[in-house]
């Protein structure tokens, strides 16, 4: 997860947003992820576990995006996607040709 806190003041995405539809796929994917855990689990009480959940979510994205393509990336998982240059970017010290890309999905 992203931490504004923790970014330099030249790359901060205070300001930046997901809609409301992006923030509610979002969490029906992330609830249907964490829905499936529990009815593989005979039904038990599953902690809400966000790696375990990515785990699944990532897996599934695979397969409806990248083999069946029933939809894009984007409409599976909402991000935001920040192209940074060698000046901008967090990983500096970078190279001039720098073509680092983040793909933002959740704000702390």
């Amino acid at each position: 997860m992203i931490n504004n806190s923790e970014i330099p003041a030249e790359n901060n995405l205070i300001g930046l947003s997901f809609s409301s539809e992006q923030s509610e796929r979002q969490d029906w994917v992330d609830n249907a992820c964490h829905g499936l855990l529990t009815e593989l689990a005979g039904g038990k009480e599953v902690e809400w576990n966000i790696e375990h959940i990515s785990a699944i979510r990532e897996a599934v994205q695979e397969i409806i995006v990248d083999e069946l393509h029933l939809m894009t990336e984007m409409e599976f998982y909402p991000y935001i996607e920040i192209h940074y240059t060698a000046e901008t970017c967090p990983g500096r010290p970078c190279s001039s040709g720098c073509d680092h890309i983040s793909k933002i999905t959740k704000f702390t």
